[in-house]
């Protein structure tokens, strides 16, 4: 995807996925989605045309792969009131669950995807405490996503699969929420988390549809 930015042109290519935590162009992706990106791109789309908005990171935690990012463009339009709030509990094993993402965009196109699975386990590789194990695969372009349970509340953020060579289908890890919140807490200036979710009770197509304009591509470029 190329855009003009000023006298030149960004080469803008799709590095994964993201979610707003707050209205005013406040989201979070994994760290190694933008780890030394010159740009950083957020889409969004406006009467069906998508343009690419710039956008700057405020706040890592390279160890727990999670990066704050702030939407800094003239463009933007407020997605609105996020409908979802954050977990701060442990999901429980067997709980069904539903992610959000843009893999493989250059062989699956850039819709969002959806995948749903349960939780297979409250631990990931070599029993890290820090991530879940889900059914719902994860591939590159899904990193950086965000897990939902069946009530639209959020409960961590989608961050890698298991390798060919590791023998293992359908399994993918996720970054706790507990390790989002802490990480947001830590800004100069902390967002007001939402307390109200509007999900609760409502089929998944009608989640998705809600929860479309906050779950944005993350680009990088040149």
């Amino acid at each position: 995807t190329e855009v003009s930015e000023n006298s030149g042109t960004i080469r803008w290519r799709a590095s994964g996925s993201g979610f707003y935590i707050a209205s005013n162009g406040l989201l979070v992706t994994n760290y190694q989605v933008v780890e030394g990106a010159k740009n950083i791109g957020v889409t969004q789309y406006n009467n069906g045309r998508k343009n690419i908005l710039k956008a700057k990171v405020i706040l890592t935690d390279e160890q727990n792969d999670l990066a704050v990012l702030q939407i800094e463009d003239s463009k933007f339009i407020s997605p609105g009131q996020v409908p979802y709030v954050i977990s701060t509990l442990n999901a429980d094993v067997g709980e069904s669950i539903f992610t959000m993402g843009y893999p493989l965009t250059d062989v699956m196109g850039d819709e969002v995807k959806i995948t749903d699975g349960i939780i297979s386990s409250r631990s990931g590789l070599r029993g890290d405490t820090r991530v879940y194990q889900i059914t719902a695969p994860i591939t590159f372009g899904n990193s950086g996503g965000p897990l939902f349970d069946k009530d639209g509340n959020l409960l961590g953020m989608n961050t890698s699969g298991i390798t060919k060579k590791d023998v293992a289908e359908n399994t993918g890890y996720a970054i706790k929420s507990t390790l989002i919140v802490n990480l947001l807490s830590s800004l100069n200036d902390p967002p007001k988390i939402a307390i109200s979710n509007s999900l609760k009770g409502k089929l998944l197509k009608d989640q998705i549809k809600l929860l479309r304009n906050f779950v944005p591509m993350i680009c990088v470029g040149d």
